[in-house]
């Protein structure tokens, strides 16, 4: 129970401090060699493997939608602290200048080691992320 706890509470600051713009609470998170995936067709998907290529992606996430915030509404975390899934659904909000902001869902799934992620896979709606980056380039 405990060690769920912390887990939960490491990933709610991870996404808290990336909505204020720091990087380093979540590549903290990330163990020496790890492997993420965001999955789909849209300009975010991708394989990344180093803590260079995560900064670059996070860095452009903020670049590319300025004032968006991740609000992690679900996380579930399983297993032993060696081998530990966690699941997490997210709500993400994008504002949009001149019109409501847009939401949607994204959901991510991490296998852990010792409190460290070794992979980390993301799900969203590729043509929501289209939509969001139309409205942001008018």
């Amino acid at each position: 129970m405990l060690y769920r706890w912390i887990v939960q509470r490491m990933l709610r600051t991870a996404y808290e401090s990336h909505n204020q713009g720091d990087q380093a609470p979540v590549l903290r998170s990330l163990a020496s060699k790890f492997h993420y995936e965001y999955h789909g067709d849209s300009p975010l998907a991708g394989v990344r493997t180093s803590e260079a290529e995560m900064e670059e992606f996070l860095t452009g996430l903020t670049s590319r939608m300025p004032g968006h915030r991740f609000e992690a509404e679900d996380i579930a975390v399983h297993g032993p602290p060696w081998r530990t899934t966690v699941i997490v659904w997210l709500t993400l909000t994008v504002p949009i200048p001149d019109r409501p902001a847009m939401r949607g869902i994204v959901a991510q799934r991490a296998r852990m080691r010792w409190g460290k992620i070794t992979r980390l896979e993301t799900l969203s709606d590729s043509k929501k992320v289209d939509e969001v980056f139309a409205a942001l380039s008018r």
